[in-house]
Order: structure tokens, then C-alpha cells, then sequence
């Protein structure tokens, strides 16, 4: 399970509040999307969650250890618990793609060999197994953000946060990797998937969150979420 409970944040004391007050929770095995507008703050809430931003006030969940409150090295123990897909992917330009996704092993202290095995057959679960060798610049759009997707994945880890994954690409691309997103219910993940794009989350999701003026208006199945008035559900 991953929670905010009441969390505030702003960037800076002369900017204003981009949360507001924000509370959910995602259950294991479950998909919950987040839907806002451009600059409606769910890259601040993915940041939060996995404790990479620290909130104005509140608390931020994994389990029953309240991250907003470790201390720096507890908290690097406990982010090794997310698999995480960034917006921008964070892909190294001068890593190949299997020691792109074998990192997160790596610092968890698996043997440099091991890591590479368990790599491999994880670019290979999402349709990469020839591009082991190739550096990032080597691949397409959607193959990028399919590796992103592999090193969130690899060693499926306890809960999931994926930013915008659907950014520039193709409807069949979105579907390919809304699939892959959805293989982590069976793996009992919890999962969080933020969007601005509403019709690539409904399929693959178990509950819908709208961010609206920094708190979370809406929280109820995808059915109940296209209903919603276009105007707030876009």
C-alpha cells in the first residue's frame, strides 16, 4: 500500500500551494490513475510519493513507514520498494539499454551479472530483446518509454508509479504500453499512473483520481469518470 495523507506542497515560499491538501491511497494489486491538466501538480504528487520531493506537511506511505519523516538513509532504503517510470524516462544517454534497466538491481546490491540476466529477460517480457546493446538514442519513442517501463518493472517491486508513459506516442504504442502497466495487478504491485490523457487510463485502471486546484475532486471506477461532464473529465 502507498498513501498522502493531508500533504501540502509549493516550490518555493513566493509560489503559490500546487497541492492543496491532497490524500489517496492505492491498494496491492491495484491500478489507480491520476488525471489533471498540464501543470495540475501529478508529477509533484508521483515525486512525493516515492520520496524524492519532501511535502510542505503530511505524510507520505509505503506500507506503514511514513517516508516524510525518515531519515535520509531509511528513506534510500525505502525508495528502493517503487519502480518508477519518470515523465522524461531518466534514461542514462551513455548506458546501453539492459544496464539502463538493470540499475535499480544494482543498487540493491545484486551481483553485476545477475542484474544483467535478470535485465535481459525483462526487456525481452516487454518486446526489447533486441535492443540489450543499443544505447537510448538507438530507439524509437515508444521503445524508450518501453525501457523506462522494464527498469520500473524489474524485480517487482511492492509499488509502481508511471508519469505520463503515454506522452507522444500512437494509439497502438498507448495500448502496447497500458498492457504492460496492467501486468502489475497480477504481480500485486501497488500502481499509480498519472495522466493528462483519460482514454489511455480508464482501460487498465481499477479507480479514477481527477487533480483539480491542488486537491482530488474526483475518486470512484472509470465508468463514473466518463460520465463526468467532459469539461472536467478531459
Amino acid at each position: 500500500m502507498m498513501a498522502l495523507v493531508d500533504v501540502r506542497f509549493r516550490f518555493s515560499d513566493e509560489t503559490p500551494e500546487i497541492l492543496r491538501g491532497v490524500s489517496l491511497r492505492v491498494e496491492q494489486g491495484e491500478i489507480v490513475g491520476l488525471v489533471g491538466a498540464a501543470g495540475a501538480g501529478k508529477s509533484s504528487v508521483v515525486k512525493i510519493l516515492c520520496g524524492l520531493r519532501p511535502p510542505e506537511s503530511g505524510s507520505v506511505f509505503l506500507g506503514d513507514r511514513d517516508l516524510a519523516h525518515l531519515a535520509p538513509a531509511a528513506l534510500r532504503r525505502a525508495q528502493s520498494g517503487f519502480g518508477v517510470a519518470f515523465q522524461n524516462l531518466a534514461l542514462f544517454d551513455r548506458l546501453t539499454i539492459e544496464d539502463n534497466v538493470a540499475l535499480p538491481l544494482l543498487r540493491r546490491g545484486m551481483p553485476n551479472a545477475d542484474a544483467l540476466n535478470a535485465a535481459r529477460k525483462q526487456l525481452t517480457a516487454v518486446g526489447l530483446a533486441e535492443a540489450y546493446t543499443k544505447l537510448p538514442r538507438a530507439l524509437s519513442g515508444g521503445m524508450r518509454r518501453r525501457a523506462a517501463l522494464a527498469r520500473a518493472l524489474i524485480g517487482d517491486p511492492p509499488a509502481c508509479l508511471f508519469d505520463d508513459p503515454f506522452t507522444g506516442l500512437d494509439p497502438v504504442a498507448c495500448a502496447r504500453i497500458g498492457r504492460l502497466i496492467a501486468t502489475t495487478r497480477a504481480r500485486g504491485a501497488a500502481t499509480l499512473v498519472a495522466s493528462s490523457d483519460p482514454t489511455a487510463l480508464t482501460p487498465i485502471c481499477d479507480r479514477m483520481l481527477l487533480l483539480e486546484n491542488g486537491t482530488i475532486v474526483f475518486d470512484g471506477p472509470p465508468a463514473a469518470f466518463t460520465a463526468r461532464p467532459l469539461s472536467i473529465a478531459g
